[in-house]
């Protein structure tokens, strides 16, 4: 006569390990999404970061442009501490601020 309660054994344990890992399966679906939004979150505060660097770098272009013009129109511009005045060729340091 053929035993067969290893084999009913094996074939119960193998059923309960799927029903586990199915269930595991199951419980871990919303880390995906939690996965996915953080780093959908990432990548726009990268994209955040970006811009506004990039903006602030045109308006330091765009201050440094005005006090450019504001000099070469004869005007007294202060840049960095240091105020200076242009005439049409050279430019005149007038005094430095000291903190």
């Amino acid at each position: 006569m053929i035993d067969h309660a290893p084999r009913i054994r094996a074939q119960q344990q193998a059923a309960q390990e799927n029903a586990f890992m199915a269930d595991l399966e199951q419980r871990s679906a919303p880390l995906h999404w939690a996965l996915i939004a953080a780093v959908v979150v990432l990548v726009l505060a990268g994209a955040a970061d970006q811009a506004s660097t990039y903006v602030a770098h045109y308006m330091d272009l765009s201050l440094a442009n005005e006090k450019l013009v504001q000099c070469m129109n004869g005007g007294l511009v202060n840049v960095g501490g240091v105020f200076v005045t242009c005439n049409e060729h050279t430019s005149t340091i007038i005094a430095q601020v000291t903190p």
